[in-house]
């Protein structure tokens, strides 16, 4: 089982359902939301209000407390995909396969989000930095990732690479549309977007550029 933290205080859901159901072209994936507000319960179909897993275009959902999510059976999936924007939700995190920072440029994204990185790193060695990749939405060209840098530069993590995402407005509409349709369409999503998921599969499942581009067309084409 592989395992990503998708770590700041940015609502990132589209993105991490569209990287939940290319994966599960190939793959078994729970996404697990570890939100302050539970919004993932309102973003799926439910029959009822009550926490726990559904299942969403080809993955599984959860939603529900971390005393919940210990009741699942998390070993019968290749992928579990956290996303995280509360520091209570982050102690049980610890040992995992991929971390990702993800973050505007909006000040108080980034030092919430800094305030995530400070939870999660407290009781780390500085002699064993954790390896983490920067995802930025440039809705901003200042202060610019220089000044991510400095912040958080007294954290025990080292930086893998950086990947970047500048928003569309046919990436918001297909977001909108998604939410009322029950469906995760995504033919009209911007070639940004569509570059931005398949280098995601290609760091959360260990592919080639090729393979995650052919895992992207056939879950498009996936109804």
């Amino acid at each position: 089982m592989k395992k990503a933290f998708f770590i700041g205080d940015y609502e990132k859901s589209d993105l991490l359902f569209y990287l939940a159901k290319v994966l599960s072209i190939t793959r078994r994936v729970l996404l697990v939301d570890a939100t302050k507000n539970q919004n993932y319960q309102y973003l799926v179909p439910r029959i009822d209000d009550e926490p726990g897993i559904v299942t969403y275009d080809g993955f599984d959902v959860f939603t529900g407390t971390e005393e919940d999510l210990q009741k699942q059976r998390l070993g019968s999936y290749d992928h579990v995909i956290y996303d995280i924007d509360e520091a209570e939700r982050l102690s049980p995190y610890r040992s995992t396969h991929r971390f990702f920072f993800v973050t505007s440029m909006d000040i108080t994204s980034i030092i919430r989000g800094e305030h995530l990185i400070q939870a999660f790193t407290e009781h780390l060695p500085r002699t064993d930095p954790l390896p983490f990749y920067k995802l930025l939405i440039e809705d901003a060209r200042q202060p610019g990732e220089a000044y991510i840098d400095d912040r958080l530069a007294a954290y025990p993590l080292t930086w893998v690479e950086t990947l970047s995402y500048s928003p569309d407005d046919r990436d918001r509409t297909q977001k909108i549309h998604n939410q009322y349709t029950s469906k995760l369409h995504m033919r009209r999503l911007s070639s940004d977007m569509r570059i931005l998921i398949t280098d995601l599969i290609q760091i959360v499942d260990g592919t080639t550029a090729k393979s995650a581009a052919q895992l992207y067309k056939q879950a498009e084409r996936r109804k």
